[in-house]
């Protein structure tokens, strides 16, 4: 950005030659100090310099689609690598940790199914465990640990026999 200030006025524009893009403003002494803008040409028609290219459209959903082959090979893929992935494949676009890392979630959810879904198909299996062989015995017990120490109060076991 070049710009111009005074006590009260401004003026904004765009480094690139190219880009049209320009605002001034005043400040108005009888409006608390406040600035008002007297004229705006925009929106930006460039990209700036030195800003993210962590495109908008480049979603978890977009991110995971790209990485999935190389997470079925290899579920253990630092989220460093997946996003040179990313990046070698689109020319420079560099989405957030965050977004990669989201991405890589989907998709391990994806392959291996989520926890909630596991845990309430467990229960089901074993619920039909118990109903097809009547000689299953199912024993549950609650251990409380010392408080103190920092252990673990309280964990709860389940055999099957």
């Amino acid at each position: 950005m070049i710009s111009r200030l005074t006590k009260l006025k401004l003026y904004e524009k765009c480094v690139d030659e190219s880009c049209k893009w320009y605002v001034a403003a005043i400040m108005k002494p009888n409006l608390h100090r406040l600035w008002m803008v007297t004229m705006y040409v925009g929106p930006h028609t460039c990209i700036l310099i030195g800003e993210r290219n962590d495109g908008r459209m480049m979603n978890y959903n977009f991110i995971a689609s790209d990485i999935l082959k190389k997470l079925c090979e290899d579920h253990t893929t630092p989220i460093k690598h997946l996003n040179s992935i990313i990046e070698s494949k689109y020319d420079g676009h560099k989405p957030s940790y965050y977004k990669v890392w989201d991405a890589k979630q989907k998709v391990i959810g994806k392959i291996f199914g989520n926890w909630e879904e596991s845990y309430q198909r467990l229960q089901k299996f074993l619920m039909t465990y118990i109903d097809q062989d009547p000689n299953t015995q199912l024993l549950s017990w609650l251990d409380i640990s010392n408080g103190g120490s920092g252990e673990i109060l309280a964990s709860e076991h389940t055999l099957l026999f």
